[in-house]
């Protein structure tokens, strides 16, 4: 994975970066630029692109070359950053939005070589958030663990409210009961 290399890495976050803390200053001017939050932000992003690349499979260099293109012009456009700006507002990223954008720079994220979009959306923003649980100088801008928190309990509401539209349509018509976290036939 040649133009994989620590400096590929390096440039293509500094390009993503750049964007990222632009949109970021418009609301946070003061607490990011060039300071320790805007290295850590960088070093965040870093870890994200770095989880994204390792999800991808690339036995041919062409494939490499291919993808490293691919992604210098994805993370260089202006929505891509918008998007990737949701993390340090602690949202998830749409993957149907980077689709969207990746679409409309030209690639079909169904035939990207090696890597399936949706699982290398999923790596880089849990890269990204893990890379920022550690970054003690974010942690005043983004509540990471607040986050994890928030996020997994309301997968947890969904799951469940989930479970009981299920059981309700199962019952047609009998009582559904919900009993320490558990929904079925009252």
């Amino acid at each position: 994975m040649d133009p994989f290399t620590a400096d590929f890495l390096a440039n293509l976050t500094a390009e993503l970066s750049a964007p990222v803390i632009a949109v970021a200053a418009r609301r946070l001017k003061e607490q990011w630029q060039g300071d320790a939050a805007g290295q850590a932000l960088q070093r965040c992003l870093e870890a994200g692109v770095f989880g994204m690349v390792s999800r991808a499979s690339l036995d041919e260099p062409e494939q490499a070359a291919l993808l490293a293109d691919i992604f210098r012009a994805f993370f260089g456009d202006p929505a891509v950053a918008r998007e990737v700006t949701r993390l340090i507002q602690v949202q998830p990223l749409s993957v149907a939005d980077l689709e969207e954008q990746f679409e409309e720079a030209g690639y079909d994220p169904r035939t990207l070589p090696g890597l399936g979009f949706p699982a290398a959306v999923a790596a880089f923003e849990a890269a990204f958030l893990e890379a920022a649980a550690a970054e003690t100088a974010l942690q005043p801008i983004i509540q990471v663990h607040q986050g994890w928190a928030q996020t997994n309990l309301q997968k947890e509401m969904v799951a469940l409210m989930r479970q009981m539209l299920q059981a309700r349509r199962r019952a047609a018509g009998r009582r559904v009961g919900i009993q320490a976290g558990k929904v079925g036939r009252a």
